[in-house]
């Protein structure tokens, strides 16, 4: 059993956003109109399981964020760690609630996050490691999210399946699974197109074996340590062997490497309702025209035509336009300011004058 006793997040410098005092034996459900804050404690609870902050979690006007909890957790595994670690456990016992962690019983997390995406983390008021954090949570919580029965194994593919594939998208979520169909798709000659939101865990196995990698505007700067994509893209590319590297960048479009010159393509204007679904539909407007073997150039702008068109209708397929009216916008529509303009095939930022 798993007994959490205390729960604060707080935005340093303007207002405690939640606290929950204590969570009960069996089932405890967090219900709420819309905005009360019950994503907050789930979002509260990865924080302390060590998964990534970003600082848009961060109220404005603060200058940080701060997520703490007090856990009683069964059994000696988290004594352990924390052994292993040399941090302090203390020697007490576990008492119904209250109690001081530092009497053995209770581990007390905090972690602060900083604007400039600076993380500390103490465990019973000492200072550590995400890495240990993440060591420490499997004895502390287990989070289970509504994806997680339609987890892809690799075990559950058929090579026969892709054989018959003009191309591979993958979006590296179930990273094993993405690793063995890439690998089958890369000895069959089939391009593999990879849409990247987040780095997960063993995903550096999986970029060697991606043609085309785009990704969201953070991933090549993440991968690389380089902020500029007009430097982090080069790298990118060069370090794993892609064909294309590009990164989305909403409503400025997207920006992509090729191994000898940029290209770029601004978005388009639209009446927009609903974003969710536009990168979906971004790379399958990318694939369309990557299948179709149109020049670079042209695959860019009908994705971020396709995906602007998504964008005026609501839900994730709020509208997936048909080809004459993706060309018709690619023909008439109006676009973005651009963020950048290419000159001899460098990036120049910001538009032209």
């Amino acid at each position: 059993m798993f007994e959490f006793e205390q729960l604060a997040y707080v935005a340093f410098g303007v207002f405690v956003v939640i606290s929950v005092e204590r969570f009960g034996d069996g089932l405890n459900v967090l219900s709420g109109e819309t905005g009360a804050g019950k994503s907050i404690v789930v979002d509260s609870l990865l924080l302390l399981a060590g998964a990534r902050a970003s600082t848009d979690l961060i109220r404005s006007g603060a200058e940080a964020l701060t997520v703490s909890g007090v856990f009683a957790p069964p059994g000696d595994g988290w004594r352990r760690v924390l052994a292993e670690a040399g941090l302090e456990a203390g020697a007490g016992e576990a008492t119904d609630h209250g109690s001081d962690p530092a009497d053995g019983g209770e581990v007390l997390v905090r972690r602060e996050i900083g604007h400039n995406g600076r993380n500390r983390v103490f465990v019973n008021d000492q200072p550590t490691t995400l890495r240990l954090l993440a060591d420490l949570a499997p004895y502390l919580l287990r989070i289970h999210g509504q994806r997680d029965e339609m987890e892809l194994l690799a075990s559950d593919l058929q090579r026969e399946w892709l054989l018959g594939a003009r191309a591979l998208l993958l979006d590296g979520h179930d990273t094993a699974a993405a690793i063995a169909a890439a690998t089958w798709a890369r000895t069959a000659n089939i391009p593999v197109i990879a849409d990247l939101d987040d780095l997960y865990p063993g995903v550096d196995a999986l970029l060697p074996l991606i043609d085309y990698l785009i990704t969201s505007l953070d991933i090549p700067g993440r991968i690389s340590g380089e902020s500029d994509l007009r430097k982090s893209l080069p790298i990118v590319r060069s370090r794993f062997g892609a064909r294309l590297t590009a990164a989305t960048l909403g409503h400025d479009g997207v920006l992509a490497y090729d191994g000898a010159q940029f290209h770029y393509a601004p978005a388009f204007r639209v009446r927009a309702v609903d974003t969710t679904g536009a990168g979906d539909i971004f790379h399958a407007g990318f694939l369309y025209g990557l299948l179709q073997g149109w020049p670079l150039q042209r695959q860019l702008e009908f994705a971020c035509a396709a995906a602007a068109l998504n964008c005026t209708g609501i839900g994730a397929r709020g509208h997936i336009a048909p080809l004459a009216e993706i060309e018709h916008l690619i023909a008439t529509g109006q676009r973005h300011a651009s963020a950048f303009q290419i000159q001899g095939g460098t990036a120049i930022s910001g538009s032209a004058p």
